[in-house]
């Protein structure tokens, strides 16, 4: 694992995030390599994880939408809707089709570490529209006090806070709706449960390491047999949903819902019982004396309850009763 920088050290963190990137053409990627490799990032650090995956993401989102990307630059994708948060777009007295951007986004991750995101807006029109677009975000606001958790700081996803802020006509990417309704947004998905799975191989490395320095009895032996196989569980599920996805036999729309949903499903509830098994193994006194095991332990943690988990049982069960 990378020695994780402090959560106010953000050249240092953009540096880590760099390093992990490194000079993979992440665009290129079969979802076979793709899942792999982000599970990889994940195994480094959790944190940096999340930040990296979402540069990929937005690498990828600007291919399908034909853009190229800015040459050096930092991305991440800001799409959150939680607790019907939005940032709503009106348009500029310009009349060219410029925008100006006002309104609220939590979990704006990689804030003061990232050149540039992919953020979604609304538009202020009858209907409204959703619209992406690519801006620079070095200079935009937000609450660095949004944040109350020590667990996923260094990922420094703040609560982003726009006032008029302007973006010119041709920073929107895709055209309307194209950011949910393009066919890799669900397989985009499972590319954060790859870094889950990452994770969770993290965690399994640290707490090995540290009880292969002293005794370890069976009990202990037992349960780490147990996270072993929650973990290969979780390559099993991101396996299984690569060889569909890049099949040659194209899916339709429900079916690819379908599977990755149940990938997403299976995975995070692999990780929360792997999660819960390595909080078991490591006792208080992992939990008390060993940082770099209890620090995994809560980013993780943190970082799968992203996941809709109820919400998603509901879907699995409505395709299990509809065969």
């Amino acid at each position: 694992m990378i020695a994780p920088p402090r959560a106010d050290d953000t050249t240092g963190i953009a540096e880590m995030v760099r390093q992990l990137v490194g000079p993979i053409a992440w665009a290129e990627l079969s979802w076979t390599d793709l899942f792999v490799e982000l599970r990889k990032l994940g195994r480094r650090s959790v944190p940096g994880g999340r930040l990296a995956e979402g540069h990929v993401d937005a690498l990828r989102i600007l291919q399908q939408a034909g853009r190229v990307p800015k040459p050096g630059a930092l991305y991440g994708v800001w799409a959150s809707r939680s607790r019907g948060a939005a940032v709503t777009a009106s348009p500029a007295d310009e009349n060219d089709g410029a925008l100006v951007l006002s309104g609220s986004m939590p979990f704006a991750s990689g804030c003061g570490v990232i050149d540039r995101s992919l953020v979604t807006v609304v538009t202020d029109t009858e209907p409204p529209q959703s619209l992406l677009v690519d801006a620079p975000v070095e200079h935009w606001k937000y609450d660095h006090h949004s944040w109350c958790s020590d667990a996923m700081s260094v990922s420094r996803s703040f609560t982003l806070q726009l006032d008029a802020e302007p973006v010119p006509a041709d920073a929107v990417v895709g055209g309307p709706g194209f950011y949910l309704e393009r066919p890799a947004f669900l397989p985009g998905g499972v590319g954060v449960a790859a870094v889950w799975t990452g994770g969770a191989q993290a965690v399994l490395d640290v707490l090995v390491g540290w009880l292969s320095a002293g005794t370890l009895d069976q009990v202990q032996s037992l349960r780490i047999g147990a996270i072993a196989l929650e973990v290969d569980t979780c390559c099993a599920l991101l396996d299984r949903a690569a060889v569909a996805l890049d099949g040659p036999a194209e899916l339709t729309p429900d079916e690819t819902a379908a599977l990755c949903t149940f990938t997403r499903a299976g995975i995070a509830a692999a990780v929360r019982r792997a999660l819960q098994t390595a909080r078991d193994c490591a006792g208080p006194a992992g939990a008390a004396h060993v940082p770099q095991l209890s620090g995994v332990i809560a980013d993780l943690d943190l970082y799968v309850r992203q996941q809709h988990a109820d919400r998603d049982l509901f879907a699995l069960a409505r395709q299990a009763v509809a065969g």
